[in-house]
């Protein structure tokens, strides 16, 4: 074919097309709130929280009037301890269902963050006029009583938080720590023992058991305590400075699993599991949080893949 044929049946063909009628391109479907919300639900749970914070922004632009929208920005805000914007958000959701307990908790809690014990109390306390089994607003009216030095106080409401035949562990553990620092000793151990019954993974109930024992001088006693406390909180990993790293991430989680930031501790867990895959104790705290998140599947994936890197740093062998 000649190129002066060839560059004809282009121009034919251009042609035939600029006769055909001109479908205007569709606009793209714009995201709705529940997108968004879905969107950052997603990435909340995987702990990528400044990620999600946008999308719940975006969905209560959309929806200024969903509460549960405004809910899930402060969640986010609070995961990051970013507590005056989340207290912005809860207090937007607030305006829009102002007796939903969980709402109340949320924003007490943020209020204690912030060291402003008596609106928190005020906000725990009508928590509870609207759900009076709301255990977590017992467990915080308590630790308040204690940074006042009402013990008295306290003592009713860590009785009230932990009543349940299967309370929070994080009430049991406060409890105890508060008998200990009393000289209570054997209120403490009581309480500390049912708590290691009930939370095995919990470090801070075997240190504090241990502790509880030393003072009453069973110091044969306290040794298997604190040994196990070690167990679950010291990292082996051959490089120093990783090493570190890592025990300071798994400190950070502790530190805020006890007291009740179940989604800051996940970041950091999560953290510490990037740099250190291979170690058991990473993935025994990530099972633990998820545990005490409610996320069943999700701890239960993460305590196999403890058991299984245990059991090939045995030889393949599990333990009996």
């Amino acid at each position: 074919m000649g190129p002066l044929l060839h560059s004809w049946i282009l121009a034919s063909v251009l042609a035939w097309f600029a006769l055909l009628p001109q479908t205007p391109p569709q606009p793209l479907p714009q995201p709705t709130a529940a997108d968004e919300v879905s969107l950052g639900q997603q990435l909340f749970a995987a702990a990528r929280y400044e990620e999600a914070e946008p999308h719940f922004l975006a969905a209560t632009r959309l929806a200024p009037n969903d509460a549960g929208a405004w809910n899930a920005l402060g969640t986010a805000r609070h995961a990051q301890k970013r507590w005056p914007a989340a207290i912005e958000a809860f207090d937007r959701a607030r305006a829009l269902v102002p007796n939903e307990p969980q709402l109340l908790v949320n924003l007490a809690i943020c209020r204690f963050e912030l060291h402003e014990l008596e609106p928190s109390a005020a906000l725990f306390t009508r928590a509870l006029e609207l759900a009076p089994a709301e255990s977590r607003a017992h467990l915080f009216l308590a630790r308040i009583a204690v940074l006042l030095g009402d013990d008295a106080r306290a003592e009713r409401e860590f009785a009230a938080a932990t009543k349940a035949a299967a309370p929070d562990p994080l009430a049991l553990l406060h409890q105890g720590i508060f008998f200990l620092q009393a000289k209570r000793l054997d209120e403490a151990r009581q309480v500390l023992e049912r708590l290691v019954v009930l939370d095995p993974n919990l470090p801070g109930g075997w240190l504090n058991l241990g502790l509880v024992l030393q003072k009453q001088g069973k110091k044969d006693e306290a040794r298997p305590h604190l040994a196990r406390f070690r167990e679950l909180s010291e990292l082996l990993v051959g490089e120093e400075r990783l090493r570190m790293r890592v025990t300071a991430l798994l400190k950070a989680s502790n530190t805020d699993l006890e007291g009740g930031r179940l989604d800051a501790a996940l970041k950091s867990a999560l953290a510490a599991r990037d740099l250190a895959p291979e170690a058991p104790i990473v993935h025994q705290f990530l099972a633990h949080i998820y545990q005490l998140q409610g996320r069943r599947a999700d701890s239960q994936a993460a305590a196999n893949k403890a058991k299984e890197l245990e059991n090939a740093a045995n030889g393949g062998s599990a333990p009996r």
